[in-house]
Order: structure tokens, then sequence, then C-alpha cells
């Protein structure tokens, strides 16, 4: 029974899609599996290359194999000989060729192998040919031409540095050189990716799990220092496996938490190296019980943290929205309309039209300089208090708190709006707050601004007493 695979899945596999880190992680798991300690990527017109330094390959029909894998001493993460074909062929596509000459022993291999014609023929590949190295020869390179798939643009090439900087960083630490150049450009190392300064009471110590170790070293981020890779960040060997997450945090706030967590190298992994296949959750447990007195400690500060960039948010769409006051704006050339703005203050009764300013409905408010804070007012206080120019949102009020808690912007923005308007429309029994497209200070504006802050009052008493019915 030939069970040969069809060229139809070659296809299959060029057609996986991976991106860029993926691809590019592959190949160097490949030379770090072999010794490497200097990898060189670079992108051409219409080719793609990788050299490295390490041991080199005495079989080169392992890297065409699909499923054939070759152990190396300093095999750390290579298991099921399939991640390297997979970039090859993401890279290239099926018409494209790959080229490798690789330096083991006193020997350097070379072949070149065509994805297409290997598959028609009944995926038998050229035989390498042998030759003695020169002195100073080693590791392998990888030519695939062409390469349809180019990381063009400055922001994409600095971001899949940044990543494989990040991804890379534990062997990076251990002193490998990592670097990539484009369409001939200057080689450009990738940089080691460290944790942020903590706070004093960082913890640092192995825990067990399922008769596995890790290693856990975790702090609280110093207050104004950035945290982009917020949570724990999971490592195997010289690579990232698991990128900032909450995994082993439960459910606490992890906004000023960052951590490191090194598995040692019993811990199986998945075929792309981006998922623990075994006792994951007796991991995270783990990891919990050691972190839990630090991840207290953060969770109040984080929430503080989030709670303060939400309150900014608020405030910035009150100021937004009554930022811009009104004034009166007579038409060219009537000499019968009402006077030009002096700018002094004076009211104008019988403007026909309305421009940016802030003299038409007189007094000027504090708009554009509101701000916004939440705390607890007891229950009688309904959603809250409005004291120019601070609103404060009553977090004893069921409504209010739940949309603190969901980060729910319109509904607080709308809260904290009611708060102003019923200040503005009742406080005084002047009509203070300078609305657009009010053009008159008459009786039925004014009537219309009380009635609307009678509506906005009975509905605060009502959410402070949430069984009582208002007769109609």
């Amino acid at each position: 029974m030939d069970c040969t695979p069809k060229s139809d899945y070659l296809r299959a596999l060029c057609a996986q899609s991976l991106n860029f880190k993926t691809m590019l992680g592959e190949l160097i798991d490949n030379s770090l599996d072999a010794g490497a300690m200097t990898i060189e990527i670079e992108f051409r017109k219409d080719a793609f290359s990788i050299r490295d330094n390490g041991d080199g390959c005495a079989n080169l029909g392992s890297l065409f194999t699909l499923g054939d894998h070759r152990h190396h001493r300093s095999t750390r993460l290579g298991r099921y000989g399939i991640g390297a074909k997979d970039a090859l062929l993401s890279l290239g596509g099926e018409d494209s060729q790959v080229v490798v000459a690789s330096v083991h022993g006193r020997d350097i291999r070379e072949v070149t192998v065509r994805w297409a014609e290997m598959a028609r023929n009944n995926w038998q590949a050229p035989d390498p040919t042998k030759r003695r190295a020169e002195v100073g020869e080693r590791g392998t390179s990888l030519l695939v031409k062409p390469c349809p798939r180019q990381p063009l643009g400055a922001a994409r090439i600095s971001n899949l540095r940044s990543d494989l900087g990040y991804m890379y960083s534990p062997a990076i630490k251990d002193g490998a050189q990592i670097s990539i150049a484009i369409g001939g450009s200057k080689p450009e190392p990738l940089v080691r990716w460290k944790l942020p300064d903590f706070e004093s009471g960082h913890i640092s110590e192995t825990v067990i799990a399922a008769g596995k170790r890790a290693n856990v070293h975790c702090g609280i981020v110093k207050e104004g220092q950035l945290n982009p890779r917020w949570g724990l960040t999971y490592a195997h060997g010289f690579r990232v496996i698991l990128p900032s997450c909450a995994n082993g945090c439960g459910e606490f706030n992890t906004a000023r938490v960052c951590g490191f967590v090194m598995l040692d190298e019993s811990w199986k992994l998945s075929k792309n190296k981006n998922a623990i296949l075994e006792d994951e959750e007796q991991l995270y447990a783990a990891v919990l019980a050691a972190l839990t007195p630090l991840l207290k400690r953060a969770d109040e500060l984080g929430s503080r943290l989030e709670s303060a960039a939400f309150e900014s948010q608020i405030a910035g769409a009150i100021n937004a929205s009554l930022g811009a006051d009104s004034k009166a704006k007579r038409d060219d050339g009537d000499s019968a309309g009402p006077r030009r703005p002096t700018g002094k203050g004076g009211r104008h009764k019988r403007a026909r039209e309305e421009q940016d300013g802030s003299t038409f409905l007189g007094r000027r408010s504090a708009c554009g300089s509101y701000r916004v804070v939440h705390m607890a007012l007891g229950e009688a206080a309904g959603i809250g208090e409005f004291k120019e120019p601070t609103i404060a949102l009553n977090t004893d009020n069921p409504l209010v708190e739940s949309a603190r808690r969901e980060k729910n912007l319109m509904t607080s923005t709308v809260l904290a709006a009611s708060l102003i308007s019923a200040e503005h429309c009742l406080g005084t029994g002047q009509l203070r707050l300078p609305l657009r497209g009010v053009l008159a200070e008459d009786d039925e504006t004014k009537k219309f601004a009380r009635a609307m802050g009678a509506i906005l009052q009975g509905h605060m008493q009502c959410a402070t007493k949430p069984d009582e019915r208002v007769a109609s």
C-alpha cells in the first residue's frame, strides 16, 4: 500500500499563511537547536536567506522530509520535524527552490531542492554534493528563491524586529546575536526585551507542578514606568512560548504586574511552540499560589490606575462636547441689527446668527476644565455631586458603580453630564451653561431648562430609592 503524499498536499502546506514572526521563528529555532550563536536573516528583492554558525546537519534530506527531525546535543525545542518545512514553503511557495549549504564535521554538503519538482518525482530529491570544508567555514545557510512574501514597510519591519527581540529574549540574554537586513541594508541586531523596574517586594522562586519545574520572577512595575508586556510571559529553552498573558494570575488585576516564567525542558509544547500540551492547569495553579500576595497588592494599584484612566476618558468626553461656547453675530451690512461683539461681555439680545465665543449667554462657565472622580458619597447622594469644576460620581449608586466596573464610557459620561445639567438648571435658578443653538434667554427657554433639570433630579431620586414608584 503506497501512502506517498500527493502534490495537492504540498499546495495545502503552502496555503497555511503563516505570519512572518512564526515563519522566522521556526528557522531561528532550528539554528539555535544546532548550537548557533550568530544568526543573520536577509530579505532581498526576490529572495530570502538565513545563515548561522551552528554545528550544521549531516543529513540534508531531513530538512525536506515531512516529519523527519535530527536531534543535536544542543536541541531544546525541535521535536516534530514539521516547522521548518512549513516556514520555507510559506516564504517561497510551491514553485520556489531552496539552496542549502551546511558544514558538519569537516565536510560541507550542498543541495538545491525544487518543491514542485520533488512532489512530481514521487517526493524524491537530488542527493547532496559533499566536499571538504575550508578553514573557517561553519554553520548552515538557506536560500529561498523566489520569495514573493516580503515584509514591506518600515513600520512593519520595526514591529517584526521588536516582536522577535521579545520572543528570543532568553537566547539574546545568553549571548545569541540575531540580525535582520532588508534589501542589502546593514544588518540590524534584535534588541532583547527586559523586565521593567519593580517596586520593592518582587518574587523570585521555583514552583513544581506535575513533577516539572518552572522558575517564576515577577514584580509590581514602578509607578510612571510603561508596562506594555503586562501579566506573565512564559518561556521554554531559548524563546517565549506564551506572550504576556494573565495565565497564573487568577482574577486579579494585572495592569501593574510584569513577570517571567521559565519552564524546564520536561514541559511538552505544541507543534509551533505556542502552547503547553500537558499539565498547564497545574502549572498555572502553582504560579498563582506563589504570586498571590504580590497579586493582591498589585490588584489594588492596578484598579486605581485603570480608574484614573477611565475618569480621564469621561472628563475628556465632557470637555470635548462642552468646550465651545456661542456668541452673537450680526449680518454683514446690517446697520439696524445688533452691534458687533466688542469682547467686553455685553449681551446681544436680537442676534439672528451665532458664532464661536463665550459672551452670548452671560457668565463664562468652566467648560473645558471639568474633572471627574469616583467616590463613595452614600446612597442619599444619588448619582453624585457637581461642585464646579469637579464632577463626583457616587460609587454607592448601583448604576454608577456598574458603569465604572464595566468601563462603560457612554453611561458614565451621560451620568456626569446629568449632574452638570442639574446644577446649571436648578442650582441657581439661572441658565448658566452655554448651549449651542439656544439664541435667546426668553421665558420658554428657562422653562425648558428647568423642566429638564426637574426630570434629572427626579431620576436621581429614583436611583437612590429603586423600590419606590413616582406617581404621575
